[in-house]
């Protein structure tokens, strides 16, 4: 039987006495699923002193397994934190597929059992889109609905759906295989959309493009029309997938914090992600 391990990054910026809610509920709802269909959970923390123990206790007390992982840079790097988080489960949990989940999501059963169809066909990667929610589903309803562990909810409340990114499942081998995600991205990821991009290639989803071509480019839109370049590229390769909304994982809404340090982060990110897409690419053309 393959064992799949569903990764949890808890990052030093989100930690706030709500985000102890959310992982205290997510992890009461993945342990009624991870009960019946036999995954493991991991939480990969990396928040400093002050929380380490609180998020620890919460772990504990639902027995799932954890890991203290520290990052040096100023911003919080997503691609350091999820690659040492991979390896511990490949190599100490021995783990033959990890899922990385964001705390804010929750899976419904319908998705679980999608999921693990996926793995019984020994699927190298794959990506699953998330809806996020509108401000009417805060924490209370995270509550309640990780309780009730029923995630049907009318297509009004779901503000977008996001095909570009979503949650990343990964066998060992071909993780390795990719040399994990890119850590020089800091703060604002895009260390999973270049993942995507890296992977659909590696597999021969798409062919290598040349770095003038309209796939690189990046437009955001929160409707699937406005969507232009690599992203329009993703959508249509998984829309007949999840054109059933009640499947998707839910991304419940919460506050932000300042964005000034976000948005500058996330435009030098955006930049470089970019052009290592088309570097990546051009070595392929190359070849």
């Amino acid at each position: 039987m393959r064992k799949i391990t569903f990764i949890i990054p808890i990052k030093q910026s989100l930690i706030k006495p709500d985000c102890f809610i959310r992982l205290f509920f997510n992890l009461f709802l993945l342990k009624k699923f991870s009960s019946k269909y036999g995954f493991s959970i991991l939480v990969a923390d990396n928040s400093n002193f002050l929380w380490k123990n609180i998020i620890k206790l919460i772990t504990k007390f639902y027995k799932c397994n954890y890991i203290s992982i520290k990052s040096h840079n100023t911003f919080y790097t997503p691609a350091k934190i999820k690659n040492a988080a991979a390896i511990y489960s490949f190599n100490t949990l021995n783990s033959n597929y990890i899922l990385f989940l964001d705390v804010d999501v929750l899976l419904s059963e319908n998705f679980i059992q999608h999921l693990i169809k996926k793995t019984k066909t020994n699927i190298a990667f794959d990506w699953y889109p998330v809806s996020f929610l509108n401000k009417q589903f805060g924490i209370i309803n995270f509550i309640l609905f990780s309780y009730k562990g029923n995630l049907n909810i009318e297509e009004s409340f779901i503000i977008q759906t996001g095909f570009v990114t979503g949650l990343q499942l990964f066998n060992s081998d071909f993780f390795y295989k990719t040399a994990g995600y890119n850590e020089s991205f800091l703060g604002y990821g895009c260390e999973d959309i270049e993942m995507i991009h890296r992977a659909t290639l590696l597999l021969n989803i798409r062919p290598a493009f040349n770095e003038n071509h309209q796939y690189f480019t990046d437009d955001r839109g929160y409707m699937p029309s406005k969507l232009t370049g690599f992203r329009n590229y993703f959508y249509y390769l998984k829309r007949d997938e999840f054109s059933n909304l009640q499947i998707t994982p839910k991304h419940f809404w919460h506050k932000r914090k300042n964005k000034s340090k976000y948005l500058k982060n996330r435009y030098q990110n955006d930049v470089k992600m970019i052009q290592i897409m088309k570097d990546f690419d051009r070595k392929f053309l190359k070849n």
